[in-house]
């Protein structure tokens, strides 16, 4: 029955069936079926004021102009119930606009497309366009308006170093080793006023310096300390007193490159970091603060190891975000250590080659009000048993260099209902290796308002894990609200190739348990997700602007000779996905999914000779096998048909 420009469809599909169909539209925006499990799914709404995610990418609210009959920003159990036979009457944007290109902030040209900007020439189109009170500067930067107001130290005012404490905004320095780590060098030192300026003194050994009352000058040049020489120590402390790393004290040097961090007990004015003193255990030659440790360490060439004692919370003292430089790692030592991150800021920020965290450590936002839980801008590092909760934005966020993940790394409860966000964020020009093969210690991106992982950009996930029984595993992305794993790499020319093994998708609320969007590269096997609001894994169009991504030739679930694996759909009463196992929906003649070689209801396996047919539903529902939408379009299932 067709009622006001819209057919009317009087069948209700099933809950979270993923297949909320469209025939027409935005041509140019809406993909043709919406995924109803997923609140950010391919959104073909028609909403008369645009609210349609129409970039496809993770949406942070849901549409606020959606009816009961237009459930499509799936927060919800229900399906569409309208069919939609007539194009949005608004534009897709108003040029000169902010608009959502993808998962990127996109500007609308003057065919009120959205388009993704041009670095540096279009600076001052995105600060226009999305500049406020509250974040008044905007850079291009790889494409998206990102808050920014510098790319290099030169681009901030007086001595302010660029990134510090957020990529790409200025910041005024906190420490020396800041100064020295940053394009100033060592010879620069900061000063009272957060600017890194010339550490060159005149004043003679042994004074305090002009520049920064915390360093004293030694041999022309300020240093962190109070101390050139052991006679002064003699002289003004005492004759059992020596001058050890700039300080007078009674405490041993360090050895091994091994500082030492006692947060209950240590001393940021007279120890040394060794913790010891005659060879005896001291706390008190233990530094209290992290941040005493590398202002001392500077920036090492050598391995070098800051260990911290299980005494109490760190947090009281420290400077956040906490800059760990190249050839630095952090430890514990003694049980478990939280970290209490304050309102508004990073934990920890890595940056440089060889750095890294082994816990246990507990990085905690506080109920949401902290930023970030670790942040990963370059260089190489490698996180281990360590948990990251309760942050409001992403909970691991890698922006670029390569890092490398082995066992015990959590990361849940990371953004809110009106801030979504991740457990692990790859973007940018990010690599993430997850090798948890067998025996450890779980790693899990669970329990997250919007996906366990999410892969978008240039970014790159290589993944290992091994699943259990009844949704345990190595490695798990479960009872996210949307997708456990999210991969959309559509608005990159060449796609970085990913590689997907044993990775466990289970019970995700609101979503699929795998997203992938067309023009990904990655390669997925032994892989189990069920029991997920929508489907085990669902293909599905990229619209990127006005152009719409079909290419599936580089999503690989599966090949006659390398068969997949994956666990995609179970029978009811063993944790089914509510949509199906495998929905392809894509525009017409998208091709064939490669998807040989996996499991389906009733335990049917499609690698083994003659298996059977699967359960099919042309709206990817009702706890079938596979769905697909689009003509001209086909699931490769090897011995299996549908």
């Amino acid at each position: 029955m067709r009622r006001h420009g819209h057919w009317v469809v009087g069948l209700l599909l099933t809950a979270a069936a993923c297949g909320n169909s469209s025939t027409t539209g935005d041509m140019a925006v809406d993909a043709p079926m919406q995924q109803g499990g997923d609140m950010v799914g391919v959104n073909n709404s028609g909403d008369m004021a645009g609210n349609n995610n129409n970039g496809d990418g993770p949406q942070v609210t849901p549409d606020l102009t959606d009816t009961t009959l237009n459930n499509d920003d799936g927060g919800g159990p229900l399906p569409d119930l309208v069919m939609q036979s007539t194009p949005d009457l608004m534009p897709v944007c108003t040029a000169g606009s902010a608009c959502a290109n993808g998962s990127s902030n996109g500007l609308c040209n003057s065919s009120n497309a959205c388009v993704g900007c041009v670095d540096t020439s279009d600076d001052a189109n995105c600060k226009t366009a999305y500049g406020t009170t509250a974040a008044p500067s905007y850079l291009c930067i790889g494409g998206s308006c990102v808050v920014g107001n510098c790319r290099v130290d030169s681009d901030c005012p007086m001595g302010q170093i660029c990134g510090l404490s957020t990529p790409n905004l200025c910041a005024p320095c906190t420490t020396d080793a800041a100064c020295q780590r940053a394009s100033y060098g060592k010879s620069f030192v900061c000063n009272g006023s957060g600017q890194c300026v010339s550490g060159a003194c005149t004043s003679g050994n042994d004074t305090a310096c002009s520049q920064n009352a915390a360093d004293v000058c030694c041999a022309s040049a300020c240093v962190p300390g109070s101390c050139c020489d052991t006679a002064y120590c003699h002289t003004s402390k005492g004759n059992n007193y020596t001058c050890l790393g700039n300080v007078c004290t009674l405490c041993d040097p360090t050895m091994a490159n091994t500082y030492f961090v006692d947060p209950a007990a240590g001393d940021d004015t007279t120890a040394t970091g060794s913790g010891k003193a005659a060879g005896a255990t001291s706390a008190a030659c233990s530094f209290k603060t992290i941040a005493r440790a590398l202002q001392v360490i500077g920036a090492p060439n050598a391995p070098t190891r800051i260990v911290v004692m299980a005494t109490g919370g760190v947090g009281a003292g420290e400077k956040f975000p906490i800059l760990l430089p190249a050839n630095v790692t952090l430890s514990s030592m003694g049980g478990p250590v939280t970290i209490t991150v304050p309102s508004g800021q990073t934990g920890i920020l890595l940056a440089g080659a060889s750095s890294g965290i082994t816990g246990p450590f507990t990085f905690d936002g506080q109920k949401n009000v902290a930023q970030t839980g670790i942040a990963i801008t370059g260089g190489s590092a490698s996180l281990s048993t360590l948990t990251v909760q309760n942050f409001l934005g992403d909970g691991i966020l890698v922006t670029g260099g390569t890092v490398s993940i082995t066992s015990g790394v959590t990361s849940s409860g990371n953004g809110t209902a009106t801030a979504r966000h991740a457990g692990l964020h790859i973007t940018g020009k990010g690599s993430v290796t997850i090798n948890n093969p067998s025996g450890g210690v779980p790693d899990a991106f669970n329990g997250n308002s919007s996906h366990g992982i999410l892969v978008d950009t240039s970014g790159q996930l290589t993944l290992t894990g091994a699943p259990g029984a009844a949704g345990a595993g190595t490695v798990t992305t479960s009872q996210n609200y949307v997708a456990g794993l999210w991969m959309q790499q559509s608005n990159v020319a060449s796609a970085p190739a990913s590689s997907i093994t044993g990775l466990v998708c289970f019970g995700n609320t609101n979503g699929n348990g795998v997203r992938i969007l067309a023009g990904s590269n990655v390669k997925v096997r032994k892989t189990v997700s069920l029991g997920n609001a929508g489907s085990g894994m669902l293909v599905s169009t990229a619209v990127v602007g006005k152009v719409r991504v079909n290419d599936v030739s580089k999503i690989d679930l599966g090949t006659a000779t390398d068969a997949g694996g994956n666990t995609f759909q179970a029978s009811l009463g063993q944790n089914p996905n509510l949509g199906t196992g495998i929905c392809m929906s894509a525009d017409a003649n998208a091709g064939a999914l490669s998807a040989a070689g996996n499991v389906f209801s009733g335990g049917r396996d499609c690698s083994m000779a003659n298996a059977g047919k699967l359960t099919l539903s042309a709206a990817c529902g009702g706890h079938t096998d596979v769905g697909v939408m689009g003509a001209g379009n086909s699931i490769n299932a090897a011995s299996c048909t549908y």
